[in-house]
């Protein structure tokens, strides 16, 4: 297989056994959409809380995903 196949499918491995928080500091919070797709489906579900606390800019980013993926 190809490298980026064989990345995307690692990715996918791990998203199926490990906590986001995890997982997004071994693949970067911009992948998330592969770990959201392979936990939730096609959507995720609403985020109530905040996911990072320790950093300010995590304030804008839970409500603006829960604004995305609202039913429209």
């Amino acid at each position: 297989m190809g490298k980026v196949k064989d990345w995307i499918i690692g990715m996918e491995e791990d998203a199926a056994c490990m906590s986001l928080d995890e997982w997004i500091d071994k693949h970067s919070i911009s992948n998330r959409s592969i770990y959201d797709r392979v936990r939730y489906g096609k959507k995720p579900p609403r985020i109530e809380g905040l996911l990072f606390p320790e950093t300010e800019s995590r304030k804008v980013f839970i409500p603006l995903m829960n604004f995305l993926h609202e039913e429209k």
